[in-house]
């Protein structure tokens, strides 16, 4: 039984919009206005990264035995690889997609009887869906988390490097606070308000900003201070009811150089601090020690959380969320 688009859109999560196209079916998590920003700038790059489906994934309840499908991928990143998991019942039971190739497929066997199924797409990739089937016959009914984490943020929030997509730690954190997840994540990106005025997400539970370690590298001091307070001041605006986590950089492995902020990188936590104290419903957490200081638990020995980073990172900041 081949799906519908009807029955895919259905069953999207993580998405502002699902659209037919010529090959197949594709999935965009940012709006088209928040591509705009990037394209009216002339950073095609990060309109790319727009594509990308970080945080999107499919999630339904089936008693179909077996799932199969196909999908080409396209530029999201500045990554070449792209991996999908499929979970059942909360467990990965596959990971599979492309190192290098434009193209992938997979197919599993599931568990008789009815099965939560979530299969989480790539953060390094956009994803037209060529063909996805079930059993003939087999039910299929959409599956929704109760509450709702829109994450704001650079390339750790986009995914960079995560191989196992589920494991990023706004999937993981969204797993924990039972959350579907709207990824706001663009690599290489510091605070721009623009991104807040150009979103639609209406009544986020929860919402985490995760800016600070490339403005440190990049920006000066009044640029920092302009577009961080002006982000903030739209998020405390357009989300008054929501549970607002402001965090300040993660270690990085070149934290003892002088960048054009001319400030240390912890200074970015006590800023935070200054410039949220009038926000009641707004968080700042430390990021500092959410993951160990040491290379073993980044990419590339430096930045980017691997997979078992990303699971502390989660982990630790979900016990930070739940002390409020």
């Amino acid at each position: 039984m081949k799906l519908s688009f009807e029955q895919l859109k259905s069953i999207a999560r993580g998405v502002d919009r699902v659209e037919e196209v010529e090959s197949g079916v594709q999935f965009f998590r940012m709006t088209v206005a928040q591509k705009q920003y990037y394209l009216q700038y002339n950073n095609q790059a990060n309109a790319n990264k727009t594509d990308s489906t970080a945080g999107v994934k499919l999630a339904f309840y089936t008693n179909s035995e077996s799932l199969k499908f196909s999908a080409k991928l396209t530029d999201g990143s500045s990554r070449l690889y792209a991996y999908f998991d499929i979970c059942e019942n909360g467990a990965i039971i596959a990971h599979g997609g492309s190192d290098k190739e434009n193209e992938a497929e997979m197919e599993v066997k599931l568990s008789s009887g009815e099965s939560l199924v979530e299969i989480y797409f790539p953060w390094s990739k956009g994803v037209i869906m060529t063909s996805f089937e079930l059993d003939d016959g087999a039910s299929i009914k959409p599956h929704t988390r109760p509450y709702t984490l829109l994450a704001y943020g650079d390339s750790i929030t986009h995914g960079y490097d995560a191989t196992y997509p589920s494991l990023s730690y706004v999937n993981r954190l969204g797993n924990l606070l039972d959350a579907d997840v709207h990824n706001r994540g663009i690599g290489g990106s510091t605070f721009s308000p623009e991104l807040v005025r150009r979103d639609d997400v209406e009544t986020p539970d929860f919402v985490t900003i995760a800016y600070g370690t490339n403005d440190w590298s990049m920006c000066t001091m009044e640029k920092f201070e302009a577009d961080c307070r002006a982000f903030l001041a739209l998020i405390h605006q357009r989300y008054p009811h929501s549970q607002v986590f402001v965090i300040a950089p993660i270690w990085r492995g070149d934290s003892e150089r002088e960048t054009a902020m001319k400030r240390p990188i912890s200074d970015v936590y006590k800023l935070f601090c200054e410039y949220t104290k009038d926000y009641d419903h707004f968080t700042v957490v430390d990021g500092w020690n959410l993951i160990p200081h040491l290379s073993a638990f980044f990419h590339d020995q430096i930045l980017h959380p691997n997979d078992q980073g990303f699971s502390l990172y989660a982990e630790n900041l979900y016990k930070k969320i739940m002390k409020k």
